[in-house]
């Protein structure tokens, strides 16, 4: 069995194992526009709600509350008091509770996490103090479609790099040497859908020394693709909507499909530490 598998079942299993307590799913925050509190602290989005606990809006405040199994929504709009109990919103002191099915039909999906590329499988080499090289795109990550290229940070004092693309198996599927950070996929060289690469770059240093990394990435198949498909939300989505898609994306693997839309999500609602964190990522 390949290396590649082997991290493969292994992020499967850590999967498994951390999906466990989900017997009783916890609310998840989507959406806070004005001040909301939980226990004295600002609520954040994607906080999660234990059962019991209370959120106290402010006059004209909102939170998006959804269940995080069958995706029901629910919108607190202050002032008021709210808890989460028995998987659903209820209110604790008057105000404004609005609830509705998820817009997105495939939300429930989140819970059949599939084989995931493994996260940390970057390898970069040099010695203390000397250059280091860093891939950029395609990174750790499922895509929808083949790659056009493939990308990586330049190297200071670099000559030429040596670029190389394989199959789950090791074959060499296409190599070059480069004068650029970037490798354009040439249209005689086919990847299949469903399948799993790894690519490679060399750089070579003034004086024989070279610094090199590598990564992985692979084509969704059908079945990732008709999930990823009916989760779409529409053009006029709301940013709940468009927050559980990204959770989708990023649930399924398709890490860089996602980034797009965290630095978008991020950008519209400033103030949440979360969104910058992973708008940064």
């Amino acid at each position: 069995m390949s290396v590649l598998f082997l991290r493969l079942a292994a992020a499967l299993a850590l999967v498994c194992a951390a999906g466990a307590w989900a017997s009783e799913p916890p609310g998840l925050v989507i959406d806070v526009q004005g001040e909301a509190t939980l226990a004295g602290k600002r609520v954040a989005i994607l906080s999660g709600l234990p059962p019991g606990a209370e959120v106290s809006l402010a006059p004209a405040a909102r939170v998006v509350v959804v269940h995080t199994q069958n995706g029901r929504q629910f919108e607190l709009i202050g002032p008021g008091a709210f808890r989460w109990a028995s998987g659903r919103m209820e209110i604790v002191r008057p105000g404004e509770l609005r609830m509705r099915e998820s817009a997105d039909a495939a939300f429930g999906d989140l819970r059949i996490r599939t084989g995931r590329i493994a996260q940390a499988s970057i390898s970069m080499r040099g010695g203390p103090g000397e250059s280091k090289l860093e891939l950029v795109s395609p990174v750790s990550t499922w895509l929808l479609d083949p790659p056009k290229s493939f990308r990586w940070q330049p190297v200071t004092g670099v000559a030429s790099y040596r670029f190389q693309l394989t199959d789950s198996n090791g074959k060499v599927l296409h190599e070059l040497r480069a004068s650029v950070p970037a490798v354009e996929l040439p249209a005689g060289v086919a990847l299949e859908a469903g399948r799993t690469y790894g690519w490679q770059v060399q750089a070579e240093l003034p004086g024989g020394r070279a610094v090199d990394a590598w990564t992985e990435f692979g084509v969704a198949g059908p079945d990732l693709r008709a999930r990823v498909d009916r989760a779409r939300p529409r053009a006029d989505a709301s940013f709940a909507d468009r927050l559980l898609y990204a959770l989708l994306l990023d649930e399924f693997g398709l890490r860089e499909e996602a980034g797009g839309l965290w630095v978008q999500l991020a950008r519209e609602r400033p103030g949440d530490p979360d969104l910058a964190l992973r708008a940064q990522r």
